[in-house]
């Protein structure tokens, strides 16, 4: 059966006593910083409508504002600035529109340094941006080619698959994708060696394919 041997050792440590600091983490937390800009009764009273949900595209910030609450736009912006210090631009999501369905997108909050603006804001403030994903820099501009960013497990699954084709064929394979957009399911296809031999890729708008190009020449 054996038998388990128990070792003490005590050892005598000097015991201090200090004053404790205060926590300065940053809250998180989008909605306390908009409690502190609106009266508790009307926090509560559109307590279902509050974006909650939002989507990171590199330094920037989309999210979709009932029009019950557009009268609060400027709290909320300034209130997701706050609670996001890595984001850059806030905006709000008008939905799809026009030929290409590309998404209508005004901002609402700018960050420059530590300052804080949401009154005024130019139209033609800066929306290119780079989307880190699968080890590749990807540029895009979320109001003239879109991608989103939530189906990068999508195309990880891909990348696996593909892979796994190739090891049946014991050769490199063709990659034909017909609405590659600025090519995010290109990226962790082409960054694998010897897994594409020849590409395939078209999109109807001609903004995206501008963008693809622009990724193509990084990857």
């Amino acid at each position: 059966w054996g038998y388990v041997r128990i070792i003490y050792l005590y050892i005598n440590f000097e015991i201090i006593e200090d004053e404790g600091l205060l926590e300065n983490r940053l809250n998180s937390n989008w909605l306390d910083h908009l409690s502190k800009q609106i009266k508790k009764v009307e926090l509560e009273k559109y307590r279902d409508y509050w974006p909650n949900s939002h989507e990171f595209i590199g330094d920037m910030m989309i999210v979709k504002i009932d029009e019950i609450i557009s009268k609060f736009t400027e709290q909320i912006a300034t209130a997701k600035l706050k609670a996001h210090q890595h984001i850059r631009l806030v905006l709000n999501d008008n939905g799809v529109k026009g030929e290409y369905r590309i998404r209508e997108l005004s901002p609402i909050g700018y960050r420059k340094g530590n300052n804080i603006s949401t009154r005024k804001l130019k139209p033609t403030i800066n929306t290119k941006v780079i989307v880190k994903e699968s080890g590749q820099e990807i540029i895009c501009d979320p109001t003239k080619a879109y991608f989103s960013t939530k189906l990068q497990t999508e195309r990880l699954e891909t990348h696996i698959l593909a892979k796994k084709l190739s090891k049946i064929l014991k050769r490199s394979i063709s990659v034909c994708d017909p609405f590659c957009g600025v090519g995010p399911a290109l990226a962790p296809l082409l960054r694998e060696e010897n897994l594409v031999e020849n590409v395939l890729a078209c999109d109807l708008n001609p903004q995206a394919i501008t963008f693809l190009f622009e990724n193509l020449t990084k990857w």
